[in-house]
């Protein structure tokens, strides 16, 4: 069914804007995640100091969060999704500093010192999020026998019940 709402067309409860949405979902998302990650790498570039750095985490994550929402089937944000772009922003403020860390100083010791610890706190990124989602798939597959054990348990159960009733 397709009705004039003013000078946009309605098909079906959504209008054009979502259609076209829906038919350029791939061109969009990877477009928005391009110019974002360029963007925001340039930024770095020509702040060349910590405070680019942080600019660039901070607006790949976003890019990120957005491309990635584009893409996905869903409107809403999911978890994979925010897992995702945690993950993707803090390896890219890893690369940021190695390509652009010699030359931003900072007076600050304290981040100073996560600088230079800043391994660390990628593997323990990368080691949450990879093992975050291998525990998320063991769960699913126990809960999956559990169920599947306890449906054949409960067959069993009313079996024997209805032959008692009718024995």
């Amino acid at each position: 069914m397709i009705e004039k709402m003013g000078n946009r067309k309605v098909e079906n409860g959504r209008d054009d804007r979502q259609n076209w949405l829906g038919k350029h979902k791939v061109v969009t998302g990877n477009l928005i995640l391009v110019i974002g990650f360029a963007v925001s790498v340039y930024i770095a570039y020509v702040l060349n100091s910590s405070i680019g750095i942080g600019i660039l985490g901070i607006g790949i994550l976003i890019t990120v969060l957005i491309g990635g929402n584009v893409l996905s089937k869903d409107y809403g944000l999911t978890t994979g999704e925010v897992r995702r772009a945690i993950a993707v922003s803090c390896i890219s403020v890893f690369f940021g500093l190695l390509a652009f860390g010699d030359n931003s100083t900072t007076n600050n010791k304290n981040l100073e010192t996560i600088i230079e610890n800043f391994w660390w706190i990628i593997i323990t990124i990368i080691g949450f999020y990879f093992g975050g989602r291998s525990a998320e798939k063991m769960v699913e597959s126990i809960s999956e026998k559990w169920a599947k054990t306890l449906e054949d348990k409960v067959e069993k159960i009313e079996e024997e019940l209805n032959e008692l009733k009718n024995g």
